[in-house]
């Protein structure tokens, strides 16, 4: 710390310097020789700033399982002190990113825990890290895509990822497969939800791919045939590390079933009206790509949201 002069040629800078924020009474002192001269010595400060976190801060509870680091929201107080040793007390707002890096783990959660530093503040957070996150009661998967899409991770009707669920005719909204039905004959793009199995089974924004979508899906991941659990089926693999698998359930038709383990046959919500017809997505060891069919095959459905 130290101390300095101020040197005033009159009294009216003096007086000028009074109504100033840089004043401070206690240190004035008047020269006793030349009244006019008045001179000012505060001690000066170390100029600092002190944060006090106000409340809870707020981040979220669960985040998706390819995300290395989740943001908090701090509410503080910050006391300021300048070289004048005058403080002043402001309320705020921060945004603070935390760091959790890669998730190691092969299972699908997995909780972090840990503690940042702001400001001197230790403040310790929890979040389960989920790799498959629920909407409206059905598990999706995140796949980084460009629309924001997100892949149900498994097929309407089944209760694991590997299992087939269930067959639907076009348009048939929740109705399983059955070959004495009637046709569905609407022809708007997409389907309407009350003929969209998607919509009508999962509820909430879920809905029949449409014919874009599938390409999507296509276009940003790597495709291979495998095996998981002893069911063959179609991976699809993003630059995320995250993937949809779709079991080879292949389809009915005249309640005859065929191609079931090597094919991937699923409804898109987008008609081919030229034809009557619907295009579905085909996946097996030679191609992947979408084809035309009609309305009363019956075919696998993966569920979307976006």
């Amino acid at each position: 710390m130290g101390k300095y002069l101020k040197k005033f040629e009159t009294h009216a800078q003096y007086e000028a310097f009074t109504a100033t924020t840089e004043f401070i009474k206690p240190n004035v002192s008047i020269c006793i020789d030349t009244p006019s001269e008045v001179h000012y010595n505060p001690l000066r400060c170390e100029e600092t700033s002190e944060y006090e976190v106000i409340g809870e801060p707020s981040y979220p509870s669960e985040i998706e399982g390819d995300a290395t680091s989740f943001e908090m929201t701090v509410n503080y107080q910050r006391t300021d002190t300048n070289i004048y040793c005058q403080e002043t007390v402001t309320e705020g707002t921060d945004t603070v990113t935390v760091e959790i890096g890669q998730n190691p783990s092969t299972s699908s959660t997995r909780t972090v825990t840990g503690t940042v530093d702001y400001y001197g503040n230790e403040i310790e957070y929890s979040v389960t890290q989920s790799k498959y996150v629920d909407y409206n009661g059905h598990e999706y998967v995140d796949l980084g895509l460009p629309s924001g899409t997100k892949w149900a991770k498994m097929n309407v009707g089944a209760d694991s990822e590997t299992a087939y669920g269930n067959y639907y005719m076009y348009g048939k909204g929740a109705s399983q497969y059955n070959s004495s039905d009637s046709i569905y004959i609407g022809t708007e793009d997409p389907l309407a939800i009350s003929a969209d199995t998607a919509a009508q089974v999962m509820g909430g924004q879920w809905h029949v791919p449409t014919f874009t979508q599938f390409n999507e899906l296509k276009a940003n991941t790597t495709y291979e045939m495998v095996t998981i659990d002893g069911i063959n089926g179609c991976k699809f693999t993003a630059t995320n590390g995250n993937y949809v698998f779709f079991p080879a359930a292949g389809r009915w038709y005249l309640d005859a079933p065929a191609v079931i383990g090597s094919a991937c046959m699923y409804w898109s919500s987008t008609p081919n009206r030229e034809s009557n017809q619907a295009y579905y997505f085909l996946s097996n060891s030679d191609r992947t790509d979408m084809y035309n069919v009609f309305y009363n095959y019956g075919l696998s459905v993966r569920g979307v949201v976006g």
